[in-house]
Order: C-alpha cells, then structure tokens, then sequence
C-alpha cells in the first residue's frame, strides 16, 4: 500500500494560486510526485516517536489478501453486512503507486510540494503536539 503525504499548506497554497493564475476551467494536480509506502510511512512515525512502539506491517501477499477478500464476502452473504475486504479493491490498490507529474502545477501555478516524508513530520508533530478536538 503506498500513500502520498502532502502538506496541507501547500495543497491551500496550491489551490490559491490556481485561482489566481490557473488558467479557466483547468486542472491541477496538488500532490507529491512520489509515494511512501505504508512501511515506509510507520517507520517515520516510529523514528519520530519510539515511545509509542509501532511495528512496521509485514507485506501481504496479494494471493493472500485475495483469498480472505473472497471468504469475507462469501461470509456477507450470510451476515448481510458488507465484507471488511472486496476483491475488486485488492486488484485495484494492490501494488498502486500513486506518484504524479506535477510539471504542469509547478509550471503554472509555481507548485512547489515540501517532500512527502517532511509533510508527514509534520503532521504527525501537529497532532501530538497541537491538535485540539473541536469542542461543540
């Protein structure tokens, strides 16, 4: 499983400045050009915070996740609820790199991302730090 990390700053910078300077009725991609794996992804979060004991998750074989995606709907037919796990999303996220090309944003919009791994620092040092649940 691979996940692109982006600030949200930069993607709020990015958004402002296709309304300003993008052109009418165009699109733009406001990501990272390269993906983090999840492994990759918990290894950062352990780094930052070892007191919290992550374990890096093993890959799974995608024959693996297959075959209990098959048994977990087989069993919601019985059940009636939905399968935690469908084969149609093991075949399409199994392996997906979500890497882009940014040339056009950077281009035209000057969209420059800060690096994945720098954006989820980030995140992960505002949610420890500073994050406050919304009180209604």
């Amino acid at each position: 499983m691979t996940l692109n990390w982006i600030s949200v700053k930069d993607v709020a910078l990015g958004a402002y400045n296709a309304m300003n300077k993008g052109r009418h009725l165009e699109r733009y991609i406001l990501a990272n050009e390269m993906h983090t794996t999840l492994q990759e992804s918990v290894a950062i979060a352990a780094n930052l915070y070892p007191e919290l004991k992550l374990k890096t998750p093993k890959k799974i074989p995608k024959w693996l996740l297959y075959t209990v995606a098959a048994l977990m709907e087989w069993s919601s037919k019985l059940t009636r609820k939905e399968p935690l796990l469908q084969r149609q999303y093991v075949t399409m996220f199994y392996g997906l790199k979500q890497d882009y090309d940014l040339q056009k944003s950077r281009e035209e919009l000057g969209f420059n991302p800060k690096p994945s791994r720098k954006a989820l620092e980030e995140a992960l040092r505002y949610l420890k730090n500073d994050w406050k649940p919304l009180v209604i």
